[in-house]
C-alpha cells in the first residue's frame, strides 16, 4: 500500500518572513504553518472571484494540505520536513544524542527509514549545523549543491527598521524586523492530497500568489515566489501502521481528542492568534487557539477541522453596524485550517513508557 501526495515548489524571489512564537519581529520561521498557507488560498480566491462559490466548501474542504517546508533543487529535489517527535538515536554513537535531540529537521530519506525503525540509519550526517538530521547520501548531495553554504539563512545583520506611532499620543516606537532568505537552489514546497478540482483551484491560488505574497509584511514585498511546479511524491505505508508522523497543524475534533491525543501520543501545542485580515477588517483580533504542531507522533491517524476563530465580543452593541449580520454576529467567518495531513509509520510506543 502507498500514499501519493503532489508536492508544489514555491522559489522565492526576495526575502520572506514567517510568524515566530514570541515578543517582536527580531526573527522568523522557517516553516510556513498550514493554516497559514489556507488562508492565503481563500485571499488569492478572493481576488480571482473564485471564493463566493467556494465559500460553502472551504467551510469543510475536500482536501488536505502539509505546511510548508524548506526544499533544496537537487537533480532530485532534497525535501526537508520538521523532525518526528521520536527519540532520534544511533547505537553507534551515544556522544551525539544530545546533539540529535535539538535537531529541528529531517530529510526525506530519514523520514522513510522512521516509518519501519526507531534507530537511524547507519548513515546519516548533520547539515546546517545540527539543524537537518540527512543521510550521508543526501548530505553529501546537499553540500556539493550548495556549494558548502547554507540552504537558508536569517538576515540579522540588516534588520529593517519599522516604527509605529501612537494615534492618541503620536509617540513613536522603533522595531526591527528579520529577513528570512534563500540559498537559489532552495525554496519552499508543501504537499497536497485531493481530487483534480482542488488540485487545479489550489493551483490557479498559487499563480494569483505569486506577486501577493504568502506570510507578514507583504506591503513591503516580502513574500514573493515563482512557482516552480509540481510533482507526485509517494511514500510507502506499514501494513499495520500504529502510529501517525503529522505534515500539517491540527485542531482535533471533539470526538477524536481522547484517541489521537491521549496517552502515548508524543506532541507540542502551537497557539496561533492575530488579526482578522479581510477587505471590511483588518484591526480586530481574532479568537485565539491551540493546534498540534508539525512533527507530532499519534497513535491514530488524525482527522481535524476548520475552526471558526471569527471576533466573538461580549456585548454585540460594540460591533460596528458595517460589520455585524442578520445575527448580530461579526458579518463573516475567519477559518483557520486544522485539518490534519499525516504520514503512517511503525513506533515502538514501548520505548516511551
Amino acid at each position: 500500500m502507498s500514499l501519493t501526495f503532489t508536492a508544489f515548489y514555491l522559489k522565492p524571489t526576495g526575502p520572506w518572513r514567517l510568524g515566530n512564537p514570541g515578543v517582536g519581529m527580531e526573527s522568523s520561521g522557517v516553516i510556513g504553518h498550514s493554516d497559514t498557507l489556507f488562508s492565503a488560498f481563500c485571499h488569492a480566491w478572493l481576488a480571482t472571484g473564485e471564493f463566493e462559490a467556494l465559500k460553502t466548501e472551504l467551510a469543510s474542504p475536500a482536501f488536505k494540505i502539509s505546511s510548508l517546508f524548506p526544499y533544496a533543487k537537487l537533480e532530485k529535489p532534497l525535501h526537508v520536513f520538521s523532525r518526528p517527535l521520536v527519540d532520534l538515536h544511533d547505537p553507534l554513537q551515544q556522544t551525539k544524542r544530545k546533539l540529535l535531540k535539538n535537531a529541528e529537521f529531517v530529510t526525506e530519506g530519514i523520514l522513510r527509514h522512521l516509518q519501519y525503525k526507531h534507530e537511524l540509519p547507519n548513515d546519516w550526517n548533520f547539515l546546517m549545523g545540527t539543524k537537518i538530521v540527512a543521510t550521508h547520501q543526501e548530505a553529501c548531495a546537499c553540500s556539493i549543491a550548495l556549494e558548502e553554504k547554507n540552504l537558508w539563512r536569517h538576515d540579522h545583520q540588516t534588520l529593517i527598521p519599522r516604527v509605529v506611532v501612537d494615534r492618541q499620543t503620536n509617540t513613536s516606537n522603533i522595531y526591527h524586523v528579520a529577513r528570512l532568505l534563500f540559498h537559489e537552489r532552495g525554496g519552499f514546497f508543501f504537499l497536497f492530497q485531493g481530487d483534480d478540482t482542488w488540485r487545479g483551484r489550489v493551483h490557479r491560488a498559487l499563480l494569483t500568489l505569486q506577486y501577493q505574497g504568502i506570510g507578514s509584511e507583504r506591503t513591503y514585498g516580502f513574500g514573493l515566489f515563482k512557482l516552480e511546479g509540481h510533482a507526485t511524491v509517494t511514500f510507502a505505508s506499514p501494513g499495520q501502521p500504529n502510529g501517525y508522523f503529522l505534515f500539517s497543524l491540527f485542531a482535533p475534533q471533539q470526538t477524536e481528542i481522547q484517541s489521537t491525543l491521549g496517552g502515548k501520543a508524543l506532541y507540542t501545542l502551537l497557539r496561533r492568534s492575530g488579526y482578522v485580515d479581510s477587505p471590511i477588517s483588518r484591526s480586530h483580533r481574532r479568537m485565539q487557539v491551540y493546534m498540534v504542531a508539525e512533527g507530532a507522533v499519534l497513535p491514530k491517524e488524525p482527522q481535524g477541522q476548520v475552526v471558526d476563530v471569527k471576533p466573538r465580543f461580549k456585548d454585540h452593541k460594540a460591533i460596528p453596524l458595517y460589520l455585524k449580520n442578520d445575527k448580530g454576529e461579526f458579518l463573516h467567518p475567519v477559518w483557520r485550517f486544522g485539518r490534519a495531513l499525516s504520514l503512517p509509520a511503525y513506533v515502538d510506543w514501548s520505548y516511551y513508557e
